[in-house]
């Protein structure tokens, strides 16, 4: 596994709610990290005391080709400090996403709309997360120039030839919240749309923020037995939308948000992913 280097911060230069999910992500969030030759152990040799990993394959995405703007991009991507926080190749902060193939993951749109600071931008990349939604972590905004430069970079990052890894830091907690007293929840069967759906549930990065079994982050809710806690009506809304099913739940006198972002799921992705959750058993008496 890898080694991941103490950095030194400038509490000077954090918002204080920053300090806050700082102190969050050291404790709770998993590491994800590029599968290859330079990072280290091969999971396939780990002894049965290590920690459970979990192996996500590339998606077969075809990197930008090296340009002069991209070479700028490049440049300003390390004199801005962007690698505080993100990753490419193993190097750089764990507080946001590794950047690896990130061009497989988010459209040209939703980059330039998270990154500059032309008040277009900010109303459309809210549009595209959500009204409701708040980022964990304040981002930087440029000028549309350095943006374009910036996405330019981020294009030609290729994904990792044999896909990531994904580790916990933590032993497995009870599910919160727990079963209803009383009730044992029984699982569905598993069937070819739910193993779809675990797929897409892998390849969309969710155990980011949720924790399947002993795997995945604690900024959301554990899944384990979610099926015996929320209705499959319930859990596909929720999937879909996460923000317009919070404000659908809202009422005059309760205001229901939610943090999870908006996905750019299609209808069939979104049951898929329910078919999954719904075959996970509820652990929270196992351990």
């Amino acid at each position: 596994m890898r080694k991941v280097a103490l950095k030194q911060i400038s509490i000077a230069s954090l918002h204080v709610r920053s300090l806050l999910i700082f102190a969050i992500c050291v404790i709770t969030i998993i590491v994800s990290h590029p599968c290859n030759a330079q990072s280290g152990s091969d999971p396939a040799k780990l002894d049965d005391k290590s920690p459970h990993l979990v192996k996500v394959p590339t998606s077969g995405y075809v990197p930008a080709a090296t340009s002069a703007e991209s070479k700028r991009g490049q440049a300003l991507f390390q004199n801005v400090g962007c690698m505080s926080c993100h990753s490419v190749h193993n190097v750089g902060g764990d507080l946001a996403p590794m950047l690896d193939g990130v061009g497989a993951r988010r459209s040209e749109d939703f980059m330039i709309a998270h990154l500059s600071n032309s008040p277009a931008a900010i109303e459309q990349y809210k549009n595209m997360r959500g009204k409701n939604y708040i980022s964990p972590l304040p981002h930087s905004r440029y000028s549309l120039e350095t943006v374009k430069a910036l996405v330019a970079y981020l294009k030609t990052i290729p994904e990792p030839p044999d896909g990531f890894v994904i580790e916990p830091h933590v032993p497995r907690l009870p599910a919160s919240p727990p079963s209803p007293s009383g009730q044992k929840f029984k699982p569905e069967k598993s069937s070819e749309s739910s193993i779809e759906g675990q797929k897409v549930f892998n390849k969309r990065g969710c155990v980011a923020c949720h924790a399947v079994g002993d795997v995945g982050g604690w900024l959301a809710p554990r899944l384990d037995g979610v099926g015996g806690r929320h209705s499959r009506e319930f859990i596909q809304a929720h999937v879909t939308d996460a923000q317009a099913h919070a404000a659908a739940l809202s009422t005059k006198s309760g205001k229901v948000s939610s943090k999870m972002p908006r996905l750019t799921l299609s209808p069939l992705e979104a049951k898929q992913i329910t078919d999954y959750l719904m075959t996970l058993p509820d652990l929270s008496g196992d351990k």
